[in-house]
């Protein structure tokens, strides 16, 4: 089994699943998204595997307050994401947990600091 990933908003689902699209919204990082996409995609059966190929990492939250939001990096690329596991249940403190996670809801992308979804608007 490998990892889920799911979009919470169409427009960044649709350009991430565009070759063409992700390269004319990205093109200086195009390789460094498709890389963390695919990382996380073959990740067998959780999280903690892609952290395992040591291209992927976490990014610690800023605050101790429980959330099942967790953000991942590559290079210049920046993933935010809803944490899922088992049913579909959201894990809180992903970062604790990266064997929990099955499933990562993908809210939004930011590359060079700049978020994907203004990118892809506009």
């Amino acid at each position: 089994m490998r990892m889920i990933l799911t979009f919470s908003d169409p427009a960044l689902a649709q350009a991430v699943g565009s070759p063409d699209l992700l390269s004319q919204t990205w093109p200086v990082a195009v390789g460094e998204v498709m890389l963390l996409l695919h990382v996380l995609r073959m990740a067998a059966p959780t999280l903690l595997n892609a952290l395992a190929t040591g291209l992927v990492r976490i990014i610690a939250p800023r605050t101790a307050e429980a959330s099942s939001r967790i953000m991942l990096s590559y290079k210049a690329v920046i993933l935010s994401a809803v944490a899922k596991g088992e049913n579909d249940a959201e894990v809180l403190s992903p970062h604790l947990v990266p064997d929990g996670v099955s499933r990562l809801e993908i809210a939004e992308l930011f590359v060079g600091g700049q978020p994907a979804l203004r990118k892809v608007a506009g």
